[in-house]
Protein backbone atom coordinates (compact mmCIF):
# COMPACT_ATOMS: atom_id res chain seq x y z
CA UNK A 1 0.00 0.00 0.00
CA UNK A 2 2.49 2.44 0.87
CA UNK A 3 4.01 2.14 -2.43
CA UNK A 4 1.11 3.39 -4.03
CA UNK A 5 1.18 6.13 -2.11
CA UNK A 6 3.22 8.35 -3.96
CA UNK A 7 1.31 7.49 -7.58
CA UNK A 8 -1.98 8.59 -6.03
CA UNK A 9 -0.25 11.87 -4.69
CA UNK A 10 0.90 12.72 -8.00
CA UNK A 11 -2.72 11.95 -9.39
CA UNK A 12 -4.63 13.73 -6.69
CA UNK A 13 -1.69 16.39 -8.20
CA UNK A 14 -2.69 16.38 -11.73
CA UNK A 15 -5.95 16.33 -10.93
CA UNK A 16 -5.78 19.61 -8.89
CA UNK A 17 -3.68 21.02 -11.35
CA UNK A 18 -5.77 20.54 -14.68
CA UNK A 19 -9.48 21.35 -12.46
CA UNK A 20 -7.21 24.93 -11.79
CA UNK A 21 -6.14 25.13 -15.13
CA UNK A 22 -9.57 24.45 -16.59
CA UNK A 23 -11.16 27.05 -14.46
CA UNK A 24 -8.59 29.51 -15.46
CA UNK A 25 -8.97 28.84 -18.71
CA UNK A 26 -13.01 29.26 -18.57
CA UNK A 27 -12.79 32.70 -16.81
CA UNK A 28 -10.77 33.81 -19.76
CA UNK A 29 -13.30 33.00 -22.46
CA UNK A 30 -15.58 34.68 -20.51
CA UNK A 31 -13.63 37.54 -20.41
CA UNK A 32 -12.43 37.34 -24.05
CA UNK A 33 -16.48 36.55 -24.89
CA UNK A 34 -17.58 39.54 -22.50
CA UNK A 35 -15.27 41.66 -23.93
CA UNK A 36 -16.32 41.51 -27.73
CA UNK A 37 -19.79 41.28 -26.82
CA UNK A 38 -19.47 45.11 -25.08
CA UNK A 39 -17.41 45.69 -28.40
CA UNK A 40 -19.76 45.05 -30.73
CA UNK A 41 -22.31 47.24 -29.29
CA UNK A 42 -20.18 49.89 -29.72
CA UNK A 43 -21.19 49.61 -33.48
CA UNK A 44 -24.48 51.30 -32.47
CA UNK A 45 -22.88 54.70 -30.63
CA UNK A 46 -21.32 57.55 -32.59
CA UNK A 47 -18.38 59.10 -31.02
CA UNK A 48 -18.44 62.92 -31.76
CA UNK A 49 -14.18 62.49 -31.28
CA UNK A 50 -13.88 59.49 -33.67
CA UNK A 51 -16.99 60.31 -36.92
CA UNK A 52 -18.01 56.88 -36.82
CA UNK A 53 -21.35 55.29 -37.99
CA UNK A 54 -23.51 52.71 -36.25
CA UNK A 55 -22.57 49.11 -37.47
CA UNK A 56 -18.74 50.31 -38.05
CA UNK A 57 -15.94 49.41 -35.38
CA UNK A 58 -13.81 52.44 -34.72
CA UNK A 59 -10.50 52.89 -33.06
CA UNK A 60 -12.52 53.63 -30.32
CA UNK A 61 -12.62 50.01 -29.11
CA UNK A 62 -8.84 49.86 -29.69
CA UNK A 63 -7.02 49.75 -25.82
CA UNK A 64 -5.98 52.74 -24.73
CA UNK A 65 -4.32 53.68 -21.65
CA UNK A 66 -6.29 55.10 -18.80
CA UNK A 67 -4.51 56.45 -15.52
CA UNK A 68 -5.24 54.46 -12.32
CA UNK A 69 -4.63 55.92 -9.53
CA UNK A 70 -4.26 53.24 -6.88
CA UNK A 71 -2.04 53.70 -3.43
CA UNK A 72 -2.07 57.66 -4.03
CA UNK A 73 0.33 56.71 -7.02
CA UNK A 74 -0.12 57.07 -11.05
CA UNK A 75 -0.29 53.95 -12.66
CA UNK A 76 -0.61 52.57 -16.32
CA UNK A 77 -3.78 50.61 -17.09
CA UNK A 78 -4.56 49.38 -20.66
CA UNK A 79 -8.04 49.64 -21.47
CA UNK A 80 -10.62 51.60 -24.00
CA UNK A 81 -11.19 55.10 -23.18
CA UNK A 82 -13.71 57.01 -24.44
CA UNK A 83 -13.30 61.11 -24.12
CA UNK A 84 -16.86 62.35 -26.16
CA UNK A 85 -20.29 62.27 -25.39
CA UNK A 86 -22.08 59.67 -27.26
CA UNK A 87 -25.16 59.27 -29.38
CA UNK A 88 -27.07 56.55 -29.24
CA UNK A 89 -28.91 54.12 -31.54
CA UNK A 90 -31.34 52.89 -29.62
CA UNK A 91 -33.25 51.49 -31.97
CA UNK A 92 -31.09 48.89 -33.14
CA UNK A 93 -30.06 48.05 -29.52
CA UNK A 94 -33.77 47.70 -28.44
CA UNK A 95 -33.93 45.11 -31.60
CA UNK A 96 -30.76 43.14 -29.93
CA UNK A 97 -32.43 43.40 -25.90
CA UNK A 98 -35.64 45.46 -25.24
CA UNK A 99 -34.44 45.41 -21.78
CA UNK A 100 -32.27 48.53 -22.46
CA UNK A 101 -33.51 51.45 -20.71
CA UNK A 102 -30.16 53.57 -21.03
CA UNK A 103 -26.38 54.28 -21.81
CA UNK A 104 -24.26 55.40 -19.46
CA UNK A 105 -20.69 57.45 -20.29
CA UNK A 106 -18.50 58.67 -18.15
CA UNK A 107 -15.96 61.01 -19.52
CA UNK A 108 -12.59 59.57 -19.76
CA UNK A 109 -13.19 56.44 -18.37
CA UNK A 110 -13.70 53.20 -19.48
CA UNK A 111 -17.29 53.22 -18.75
CA UNK A 112 -19.34 53.35 -21.92
CA UNK A 113 -22.43 50.82 -21.77
CA UNK A 114 -25.67 49.92 -22.13
CA UNK A 115 -27.91 50.35 -19.36
CA UNK A 116 -30.49 46.86 -19.42
CA UNK A 117 -33.45 46.64 -16.53
CA UNK A 118 -34.60 42.64 -16.03
CA UNK A 119 -37.63 41.24 -14.27
CA UNK A 120 -35.49 41.05 -10.90
CA UNK A 121 -31.82 41.64 -10.05
CA UNK A 122 -30.16 38.23 -10.48
CA UNK A 123 -30.66 37.49 -13.88
CA UNK A 124 -28.16 39.97 -15.60
CA UNK A 125 -25.51 38.83 -12.76
CA UNK A 126 -24.52 36.37 -14.99
CA UNK A 127 -25.89 37.31 -18.27
CA UNK A 128 -25.06 39.87 -21.40
CA UNK A 129 -26.74 42.50 -23.04
CA UNK A 130 -27.07 39.70 -25.67
CA UNK A 131 -28.55 37.44 -23.10
CA UNK A 132 -25.81 34.64 -23.55
CA UNK A 133 -24.66 33.83 -20.15
CA UNK A 134 -21.79 35.11 -18.51
CA UNK A 135 -19.98 36.28 -15.52
CA UNK A 136 -19.28 39.91 -16.81
CA UNK A 137 -23.10 40.22 -16.57
CA UNK A 138 -24.13 43.77 -17.88
CA UNK A 139 -24.68 47.08 -16.42
CA UNK A 140 -28.20 46.90 -15.45
CA UNK A 141 -30.97 49.32 -13.55
CA UNK A 142 -32.63 47.82 -10.13
CA UNK A 143 -35.92 46.03 -11.05
CA UNK A 144 -38.26 48.48 -8.75
CA UNK A 145 -36.90 51.62 -10.25
CA UNK A 146 -38.45 53.62 -12.67
CA UNK A 147 -37.19 53.15 -16.28
CA UNK A 148 -37.41 56.53 -16.62
CA UNK A 149 -34.28 57.49 -14.48
CA UNK A 150 -37.17 59.51 -12.25
CA UNK A 151 -36.63 58.22 -8.72
CA UNK A 152 -35.30 59.89 -6.00
CA UNK A 153 -32.61 57.44 -6.01
CA UNK A 154 -31.67 55.09 -8.93
CA UNK A 155 -29.55 52.26 -8.20
CA UNK A 156 -27.40 50.90 -11.39
CA UNK A 157 -24.95 47.50 -11.02
CA UNK A 158 -22.16 45.92 -12.61
CA UNK A 159 -19.23 43.81 -11.40
CA UNK A 160 -15.95 44.97 -10.55
CA UNK A 161 -14.27 42.71 -13.56
CA UNK A 162 -10.38 41.47 -12.78
CA UNK A 163 -9.58 42.37 -16.72
CA UNK A 164 -10.69 46.05 -16.23
CA UNK A 165 -13.92 46.03 -17.58
CA UNK A 166 -17.59 46.88 -16.50
CA UNK A 167 -17.82 49.18 -13.00
CA UNK A 168 -14.25 48.26 -12.06
CA UNK A 169 -12.96 51.67 -12.30
CA UNK A 170 -15.40 52.93 -9.69
CA UNK A 171 -13.50 51.98 -6.73
CA UNK A 172 -10.76 54.28 -8.42
CA UNK A 173 -13.12 57.62 -7.21
CA UNK A 174 -11.16 56.33 -3.36
CA UNK A 175 -8.57 58.70 -4.41
CA UNK A 176 -9.16 62.32 -5.22
CA UNK A 177 -7.04 62.34 -7.82
CA UNK A 178 -8.78 60.32 -10.30
CA UNK A 179 -12.05 62.37 -8.67
CA UNK A 180 -11.01 65.43 -10.12
CA UNK A 181 -9.69 63.98 -13.47
CA UNK A 182 -13.74 62.23 -14.11
CA UNK A 183 -16.13 63.72 -12.33
CA UNK A 184 -18.63 63.90 -15.20
CA UNK A 185 -20.79 61.82 -17.44
CA UNK A 186 -23.71 61.27 -19.28
CA UNK A 187 -26.77 59.37 -19.20
CA UNK A 188 -28.50 58.76 -22.30
CA UNK A 189 -32.27 56.83 -22.79
CA UNK A 190 -34.78 56.46 -25.21
CA UNK A 191 -36.76 59.46 -23.92
CA UNK A 192 -34.16 62.15 -22.74
CA UNK A 193 -30.66 62.74 -21.72
CA UNK A 194 -28.98 63.84 -18.38
CA UNK A 195 -25.51 65.07 -17.26
CA UNK A 196 -24.28 63.15 -14.32
CA UNK A 197 -22.17 65.10 -11.79
CA UNK A 198 -20.43 62.80 -9.01
CA UNK A 199 -20.56 63.89 -5.68
CA UNK A 200 -19.73 61.19 -3.15
CA UNK A 201 -17.86 57.86 -3.36
CA UNK A 202 -17.32 55.40 -0.06
CA UNK A 203 -17.32 51.89 0.76
CA UNK A 204 -19.63 50.36 2.63
CA UNK A 205 -21.18 46.40 3.37
CA UNK A 206 -23.66 45.05 1.31
CA UNK A 207 -25.97 45.25 4.21
CA UNK A 208 -25.97 48.86 4.27
CA UNK A 209 -25.73 49.77 0.77
CA UNK A 210 -27.78 52.91 -0.11
CA UNK A 211 -30.69 51.34 -2.15
CA UNK A 212 -34.02 53.29 -0.71
CA UNK A 213 -35.49 54.67 -3.63
CA UNK A 214 -38.50 56.77 -2.12
CA UNK A 215 -38.28 59.21 0.54
CA UNK A 216 -40.35 62.00 2.24
CA UNK A 217 -38.69 65.43 2.09
CA UNK A 218 -36.94 65.97 5.02
CA UNK A 219 -35.82 62.23 4.94
CA UNK A 220 -34.42 62.75 1.48
CA UNK A 221 -32.66 65.97 2.73
CA UNK A 222 -31.09 64.18 5.64
CA UNK A 223 -29.75 61.54 3.32
CA UNK A 224 -28.23 63.53 0.80
CA UNK A 225 -26.43 65.13 3.98
CA UNK A 226 -25.46 61.42 5.02
CA UNK A 227 -23.88 60.13 1.61
CA UNK A 228 -22.43 63.51 1.20
CA UNK A 229 -20.40 63.28 4.61
CA UNK A 230 -19.64 59.37 4.37
CA UNK A 231 -17.69 60.20 0.85
CA UNK A 232 -13.96 59.78 0.66
CA UNK A 233 -13.74 62.64 -1.98
CA UNK A 234 -13.90 66.44 -1.59
CA UNK A 235 -16.76 67.54 -4.01
CA UNK A 236 -17.56 71.15 -4.54
CA UNK A 237 -20.61 70.21 -6.17
CA UNK A 238 -23.89 69.62 -3.48
CA UNK A 239 -26.92 68.13 -4.79
CA UNK A 240 -31.06 69.92 -3.69
CA UNK A 241 -33.86 67.83 -2.60
CA UNK A 242 -35.27 68.46 -6.27
CA UNK A 243 -32.12 66.40 -7.51
CA UNK A 244 -32.43 62.55 -8.75
CA UNK A 245 -29.38 61.05 -7.90
CA UNK A 246 -27.88 57.63 -9.26
CA UNK A 247 -26.01 55.24 -7.38
CA UNK A 248 -23.57 53.06 -9.28
CA UNK A 249 -22.66 50.16 -6.91
CA UNK A 250 -19.72 47.33 -7.48
CA UNK A 251 -18.02 45.02 -5.49
CA UNK A 252 -14.91 45.73 -3.49
CA UNK A 253 -12.64 43.66 -1.58
CA UNK A 254 -11.53 45.85 0.98
CA UNK A 255 -13.49 43.46 3.38
CA UNK A 256 -16.69 40.62 3.25
CA UNK A 257 -19.27 41.43 1.33
CA UNK A 258 -18.06 45.26 0.57
CA UNK A 259 -19.82 47.47 -1.96
CA UNK A 260 -17.79 50.40 -3.48
CA UNK A 261 -20.93 53.36 -4.08
CA UNK A 262 -20.58 56.06 -6.48
CA UNK A 263 -22.95 59.09 -6.58
CA UNK A 264 -24.16 61.78 -8.66
CA UNK A 265 -26.68 64.32 -9.47
CA UNK A 266 -29.14 63.66 -12.47
CA UNK A 267 -29.14 67.11 -14.22
CA UNK A 268 -32.11 66.59 -17.44
CA UNK A 269 -31.37 68.13 -20.69
CA UNK A 270 -32.32 67.15 -24.19
CA UNK A 271 -31.13 65.08 -27.25
CA UNK A 272 -32.83 63.57 -29.96
CA UNK A 273 -31.95 59.71 -29.66
CA UNK A 274 -29.45 58.52 -32.95
CA UNK A 275 -32.42 56.78 -35.23
CA UNK A 276 -30.95 53.56 -37.66
CA UNK A 277 -31.39 55.78 -40.65
CA UNK A 278 -29.30 58.47 -39.50
CA UNK A 279 -25.51 58.99 -40.12
CA UNK A 280 -22.19 60.00 -38.87
CA UNK A 281 -22.35 62.71 -41.43
CA UNK A 282 -26.12 64.10 -40.69
CA UNK A 283 -24.71 64.65 -37.28
CA UNK A 284 -21.64 66.26 -38.56
CA UNK A 285 -23.49 68.58 -40.87
CA UNK A 286 -25.77 69.43 -37.96
CA UNK A 287 -23.32 70.13 -35.65
CA UNK A 288 -21.49 72.28 -38.05
CA UNK A 289 -24.01 74.64 -38.65
CA UNK A 290 -25.18 74.89 -35.17
CA UNK A 291 -21.38 75.80 -34.76
CA UNK A 292 -21.33 78.09 -37.77
CA UNK A 293 -24.87 79.71 -36.40
CA UNK A 294 -23.63 80.42 -33.25
CA UNK A 295 -20.64 82.14 -33.97
CA UNK A 296 -22.25 84.71 -35.99
CA UNK A 297 -24.91 85.02 -33.35
CA UNK A 298 -23.66 88.49 -32.61
CA UNK A 299 -23.24 90.18 -35.68
CA UNK A 300 -26.92 91.09 -37.19
CA UNK A 301 -30.48 90.78 -35.42
CA UNK A 302 -31.81 88.97 -38.72
CA UNK A 303 -29.05 86.07 -38.20
CA UNK A 304 -29.44 85.94 -35.04
CA UNK A 305 -32.99 84.97 -35.56
CA UNK A 306 -31.81 82.23 -38.39
CA UNK A 307 -29.65 80.79 -35.54
CA UNK A 308 -32.11 80.62 -33.03
CA UNK A 309 -34.14 78.73 -35.39
CA UNK A 310 -31.59 76.42 -36.82
CA UNK A 311 -30.52 75.68 -33.14
CA UNK A 312 -34.09 74.50 -32.16
CA UNK A 313 -33.89 72.00 -35.10
CA UNK A 314 -30.65 70.34 -34.35
CA UNK A 315 -29.47 67.09 -32.37
CA UNK A 316 -27.70 68.03 -29.13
Amino acid sequence: MKKHIPTIIILIMSAVIFISIFNIAKILFEYSEGKKCYDELQSYVIYPDSHNTPNTITSNETDTTAIYYGNGNQVNYTAPVYTECPQVDFESLKKINPDIVGWIFIKNTPISYPIVQGKDNNYYLNHLFNKKKNSSGAIFLDCGSSPLFDDKNIPVYGHHMNNGTMFAVLDQYEYQAYYDSHNTGVLLTPDGNFDIEIFSAYTVSAKDSPLQRYFEDKEFESWLTNIKNKSVIDSQYTPTTDSSILTLSTCNYEFKDARFIVHAALIPHSQTPVTESETSADILSESTTDESDTSNESTTESISDTTTETTQQTTV
